[in-house]
C-alpha cells in the first residue's frame, strides 16, 4: 500500500487545543472561527478543535487570544510509570522533535496512580530521546535556538501528550520590552477588544495606559497585521514544518484614533517605546482622568483601572471614569476590569459584569456599560 504524500499528511486533521485562563474560553472559541473558520468545542481552560498540520501551526500568531497552541500527538491508557514510558516510545515523535534541541517536558497528574508529576517528566524525558533515535547533546553543541516543550496530562490513568506549537508563552509578542506597575497581558488586552466587539475603526481611548497594551494591541488588529513582532516559534523548526515557508498579511490602509493616557511619566516613556517596536501610532497624554477628553462622538473607552495595591485609594479613579462618562464621553462604550463589583458600580450603576477571570493571580472582572 503506497505511504500517503507529504501534502495529504500535512492536511490530515489533528487534535489541537488552544489554552486560556478559566473564564475566557467562549472568546477564543469565537476567534477561531472568525480568524480560521474552524469550529471547535469549548473545554475548561481552553478550545479544543481537529484541522491540519500546517493549518493548525499557520494560527500561531494569527491568533491573539491563546496563552498556547498545543498539537496532541497521542493519548492512552497508562497505569505504571513504566507503561507510560514504552507508551510514549511508541509515539510519533520524530515529525516534531531533534534529538540536537533542548527538551522540556511538563506533566500533570489528576486522579490517576501515577500521583507524582516529577517522575512522570523523567520518564517521558527519556522516553522521547530514545524514539527519536537520538541522545540529548550539551547545550553548547546544539544546532537549534528553540526549546522544545512537550505537555503531558494524566487523568484517571488516560495519558494525553502534546506538543506546544509556539514554545514559549503566546502573551509574550516580542514588542514589549519596557512596562510599568501590574501590566496587563498582551492576550488578555485582545481578549477585551474582542468582548467589545471593537471592529477596528472606531476611536479607541485608555485613560489607564500604563505601558500602553491594550492600544498597541488595538493598532495591530486594525491593521489586521500579526500581534508579533517575534517570529522564533517553535513549530516552524518541527522536522515536519521545517521546509514550509511563512508569509504575515500586509498593513492594511487607514488606522483608526487611538489615545492613551496616565499620570505616570515613566509608564508614558514605556508606553512610546513599545508603540514604536511595534510600529503603532497613538496619541500619548500625560493627563488626570478627570481631564481626559474625547476625540470623537463616539468610540470606545476599554482601560485596566487601579485596584489592590496599585493605588492606595482607588475610588477616586473609578468616580473620575464615572464623571468622563456621564460628561465628554456620554454616549460611547465602556468596558473595563476590576476585582471589586462595588468599584465598577461606582463608574455606571447600570454597569454589567461579562465574565471574570485571573489577571496576575487575581480574579477580575470584565464590566461593560453600552452596546
Amino acid at each position: 500500500m503506497p505511504k500517503p504524500s507529504a501534502k495529504t499528511s500535512l492536511e490530515a486533521p489533528r487534535r489541537w487545543f488552544l489554552v486560556v485562563p478559566p473564564g475566557l474560553e467562549h472568546v477564543a472559541l469565537a476567534e477561531l472561527k472568525e480568524v480560521a473558520g474552524v469550529e471547535g468545542e469549548q473545554k475548561p481552560g481552553g478550545v479544543s478543535f481537529r484541522t491540519g498540520l500546517l493549518a493548525g501551526a499557520s494560527l500561531v500568531d494569527r491568533l491573539r487570544v491563546p496563552t498556547r497552541l498545543l498539537l496532541e500527538i497521542g493519548h492512552g491508557p497508562v497505569h505504571t510509570y513504566d507503561e507510560l514510558a514504552i507508551w510514549v516510545r511508541k509515539l510519533p515523535l520524530a515529525p516534531f522533535l531533534h534529538a540536537t534541541a533542548p527538551l522540556e517536558v511538563h506533566a500533570t497528574c489528576d486522579n490517576s496512580r501515577l500521583r507524582f508529576h516529577e517522575i512522570a517528566e523523567r520518564k517521558v524525558t527519556a522516553a522521547a530521546a530514545e524514539a527519536i533515535k537520538g541522545p540529548r547533546v550539551p547545550e553548547w553543541e546544539q544546532r537549534y535556538s528553540l526549546t522544545q516543550r512537550l505537555q503531558l496530562r494524566i487523568e484517571e490513568d488516560q495519558a494525553t501528550l502534546s506538543i506546544d506549537a509556539g514554545g514559549e508563552l503566546l502573551h509574550r509578542r516580542g514588542w514589549r520590552t519596557s512596562v510599568g506597575e501590574a501590566p496587563m497581558r498582551e492576550n488578555l488586552a485582545a481578549a477585551l477588544l474582542q468582548m467589545a466587539g471593537w471592529d477596528g475603526q472606531e476611536a479607541l481611548v485608555d485613560p489607564f495606559c500604563g505601558s500602553g497594551t491594550i492600544l498597541i494591541e488595538a493598532g495591530l488588529l486594525a491593521s489586521g497585521r500579526s500581534s508579533f513582532t517575534r517570529t522564533d516559534f517553535a513549530c516552524r523548526e518541527w522536522p515536519a514544518l521545517v521546509r514550509q515557508k511563512w508569509s504575515r498579511p500586509a498593513a492594511k490602509a487607514g488606522v483608526p484614533t487611538l489615545c492613551g493616557s496616565d499620570r505616570n511619566p515613566a509608564a508614558l516613556t514605556a508606553a512610546r517605546d513599545n508603540a514604536e517596536r511595534a510600529g503603532v501610532a497613538v496619541r500619548w497624554s500625560r493627563l488626570d482622568v478627570r481631564e481626559v477628553e474625547a476625540p470623537a462622538s463616539t468610540g470606545l473607552l476599554l482601560s485596566n483601572p487601579p485596584y489592590g495595591e496599585r493605588l492606595e485609594q482607588a475610588e477616586p479613579a473609578y468616580r473620575g471614569l464615572g464623571e468622563l462618562m456621564r460628561g465628554a464621553f456620554a454616549g460611547w462604550r465602556l468596558l473595563i476590569l476590576t476585582p471589586e463589583p462595588r468599584l465598577a458600580r461606582m463608574v455606571h450603576p447600570a454597569i454589567r459584569c461579562l465574565t471574570t477571570f485571573s489577571n496576575g493571580g487575581l480574579k477580575v472582572g470584565a464590566w461593560a456599560l453600552g452596546d
